[in-house]
């Protein structure tokens, strides 16, 4: 160099040093092979990962164009809580700072997404992150380029921010992958995207300059990148008649039709008796239609979990005491099963 540069990210100043786009925290090293982050405090290492943070609401502000884009950053509310809580704070710490500083304000299940969100924010995020958003029917992504930052206001509220280097352009939502868009579409504030870096990754750029930029950082030749592998339609194999013998199917049409349905819908849930095979057939099917049993993860429930925290996250509760009607009448209650909702019905008389 002949005179100096100033770079708002060591990822910035990395692409100088390397001669391309990079994670500077990671790729930006010692002669001994000792990446940047190593000399940073609260700094977590490993692969950078991808975050969508909400910046849109439609009760409220659009921060992504009025604040994010325009000043260079991302940030999260955060109303009650204390000030000067530190980077790379743990799980435990903040759930027990959420519990005392949100108190009867929030329900508990809001305070465990808090607790998640504040998480991701003070502690998994990191410089080299990619970080997207949506606004006006648009994905715009950037890149994390500083440390968590907290700001109270005058009335005491607690703001989140984190510095960002945004690309110029968006990314209209209706020409995104599938598989993409309906993450974007979970409604929380900060989602962990990591699984569709890929994907994002390799929007607005072509294959073919995808594999000459991973040949530039020096991956073997005929090694497809992950971004173009991400682009591909997954394509289910059909059931055969060897399959429909394997599982004691009467019907390999049944097969077939289970097979259309998940390529459609991207899940399934076999009900029914308990004793009659399901957990059976669906891990055969995961692994016949997955490519491998290396591709299939059981997940199994506390037996107290019911199907009304599963598909829908909440059910009614029981009334502790026995309750009655605004006219006296005795109030009957439905339901025996500890996992059955109690159903109230109010009993009243009518006479002539």
């Amino acid at each position: 160099m002949v005179q100096d540069v100033k770079c708002n990210s060591p990822s910035a100043a990395g692409d100088i040093l390397v001669g391309r786009s990079c994670n500077g925290w990671l790729e930006w090293k010692t002669e001994d092979g000792r990446p940047l982050a190593d000399f940073l405090e609260q700094v977590w290492s490993g692969p950078s990962r991808a975050w969508f943070v909400r910046g849109a609401h439609p009760s409220g502000p659009d921060l992504v164009q009025r604040v994010w884009l325009l000043e260079g950053r991302v940030t999260l509310a955060a109303l009650r809580l204390r000030p000067d809580v530190s980077q790379g704070v743990s799980k435990e710490q903040l759930r027990t700072f959420v519990d005392e500083d949100y108190e009867s304000t929030a329900t508990y299940s809001e305070k465990a997404q808090f607790v998640e969100e504040l998480h991701a924010f003070f502690s998994r995020m990191r410089p080299g992150d990619t970080v997207c958003t949506v606004s006006d029917g648009r994905l715009y992504i950037g890149e994390i380029t500083g440390s968590v930052e907290q700001r109270v206001s005058e009335d005491g509220s607690t703001n989140l921010r984190r510095p960002v280097e945004w690309g110029r352009e968006g990314f209209a939502l209706a020409g995104l992958p599938e598989e993409l868009r309906l993450q974007l579409s979970l409604k929380h504030d900060v989602v962990d995207l990591t699984t569709s870096k890929a994907i994002i990754d390799g929007l607005g750029v072509s294959d073919e300059e995808l594999v000459q930029e991973a040949l530039d950082d020096g991956a073997a030749s005929g090694a497809e990148p992950a971004a173009v592998t991400a682009r591909r339609e997954v394509e289910l194999p059909e059931p055969t008649e060897e399959l429909r013998k394997k599982l004691n199917v009467d019907r390999l049409e049944w097969l077939q039709e289970v097979r259309d349905l998940l390529e459609d819908e991207k899940q399934l849930i076999f009900y029914g008796p308990p004793g009659t095979g399901k957990t059976f057939v669906a891990q055969e099917l995961a692994e016949y239609l997955g490519g491998g049993r290396e591709q299939v993860k059981l997940v199994q429930f506390h037996p107290s979990y019911a199907y009304e925290d599963f598909f829908e996250g909440f059910r009614p509760r029981e009334t502790p005491r026995r309750a009655r009607s605004r006219s006296g009448s005795p109030t009957a209650r439905c339901g025996s099963s500890p996992h059955s909702p109690a159903v109230r019905a109010t009993v009243t008389s009518r006479t002539s």
